[in-house]
């Protein structure tokens, strides 16, 4: 009834908003923006229906309960079709009662109450292929409470999550604020799909997940800071095509790939992350692509496969290396040159490289190349050369392959000073 409601009566005296109880919308329905804001009574779900489309007008701001005690997260839970298409200056946005930034005092309360991460839920696509979701604003949610008072809670899912055979439309999205990750977006079909013009800031967990199949993924103007876990996670087995990323001042890793396809990334920085790593590549093709990437102020400035070394090390700015670019377990499985840079290069703990039948590896001179050593019931770290290695060093410049703990060669590559010698 929200939009014959609105739509037909005039509606006074609206500082309050617009209260929506909990329930499916079964019919095909627009919500327009009328300067009040709706929002979602405590304790309630919001559903649209499978075979039905609620659209969102500009401008229209949904407020939602906070959750108390063990009272459930409200959540909005779409199995149909959701258009929420914003304008510049005039964003659908999605927030806790409590966000007086948006729309004003909604609850009346003046300055005694401020918005946290977790006032509510989620955002929940599961059949996203027709849905739309432009110049939309998602903020303090990702809370997990469903309404059980005395049994564990629900474990907490991104504020925006979607897990459909095709994705929606994304762009000039802000997710910000959430308890648990900003963003989760898990795609099953094969058709090409993507986030441009996007931020992912300041939520709990990490800023934004992808997870795919085979199906090409682009994402472009994409910044993700301040995240508490990793800024930017993407996981899956077709190519992806990554530019102009920004991520900064995560709690751990700035941003992670893995792939069995083709990886470009071009144009992007880096900064931050000094308790991990700036950029991690766990899995990518031998014809992937590392371009005018600037990578500064982390841990751990790279850790990646075999194969990415030579595109990372030529045409990037890495910065702020002294614990060196470390290389994952994984096989050389084309031809490629590790160059002398002004750091080190090690070889994860546990890691086994493979120079494959085939393939050249060449290490030029001077290189130093260390090894980590192993612990407890660890394998240790080791080559095995099934096709040709060239390292040819000279007098001036050997190229010298040591343990992680030998400050002798490179300096102090592992951070601990005198604590440690090799052995």
């Amino acid at each position: 009834l929200v939009q014959e409601v609105a739509d037909n009566n005039a509606l006074l005296q609206t500082d309050r908003g617009f209260y929506i109880r909990g329930g499916a919308l079964s019919i095909d329905a627009h919500w327009p923006e009328l300067g009040f804001e709706y929002v979602l009574s405590s304790g309630a779900n919001l559903t649209v229906n499978n075979g039905n489309t609620l659209t969102l007008s500009p401008g229209l701001t949904l407020k939602f309960w906070p959750s108390t005690d063990w009272n459930n997260d409200g959540d909005f839970l779409v199995s149909g079709t959701l258009i929420a298409v914003g304008e510049p200056g005039r964003p659908v946005t999605l927030t806790s009662l409590r966000d007086d930034t948006v729309g004003g005092d909604t609850n009346g309360d003046g300055i005694n109450s401020d918005p946290h991460a977790g006032d509510w839920g989620q955002l929940t696509l599961t059949d996203a292929g027709e849905s739309r979701l432009e110049y939309v604003n998602l903020r303090f949610g990702g809370g997990a409470n469903d309404g059980r008072c005395c049994a564990q809670p629900r474990a907490a899912e991104a504020m925006l999550t979607i897990d459909s055979p095709e994705a929606p439309t994304m762009g000039h999205m802000a997710v910000e604020h959430s308890q648990s990750a900003g963003a989760t977006v898990a795609i099953s079909g094969g058709d090409p799909w993507g986030v441009t013009d996007a931020l992912f800031n300041e939520n709990g967990g990490t800023g934004l997940i992808l997870r795919g199949q085979n199906a090409p993924i682009t994402l472009a103007r994409i910044e993700a800071a301040a995240n508490g876990e990793d800024g930017l996670l993407t996981d899956s087995a077709g190519t992806q095509e990554l530019s102009d990323i920004r991520a900064s001042n995560n709690g751990r890793h700035g941003l992670r790939i893995s792939t069995a396809g083709r990886v470009t990334l071009e144009d992007s920085e880096i900064s931050g992350h000094g308790m991990g790593t700036g950029l991690v590549v766990s899995d990518a093709a031998v014809d992937s692509r590392i371009d005018q990437v600037s990578i500064s102020g982390a841990r751990i400035v790279a850790s990646v496969i075999p194969n990415v070394v030579e595109t990372l090390t030529h045409g990037n700015l890495l910065e702020d290396t002294e614990r060196g670019v470390y290389i994952r377990a994984g096989a050389v499985t084309a031809d490629f040159l590790w160059p002398k840079r002004a750091y080190d290069f090690v070889v994860h703990s546990d890691a086994h490289i493979a120079v494959g039948a085939g393939a050249e590896l060449t290490i030029q001179a001077g290189v130093v190349l260390k090894l980590g050593a192993s612990r407890d019931w660890q394998t240790d770290s080791n080559f095995s050369i099934h096709g040709r290695l060239t390292a040819v060093g000279t007098p001036e410049a050997p190229i010298t392959i040591t343990s992680i703990h030998d400050d002798a060669a490179g300096g102090d590559t592992n951070g601990n000073g005198v604590d440690t010698a090799p052995l």
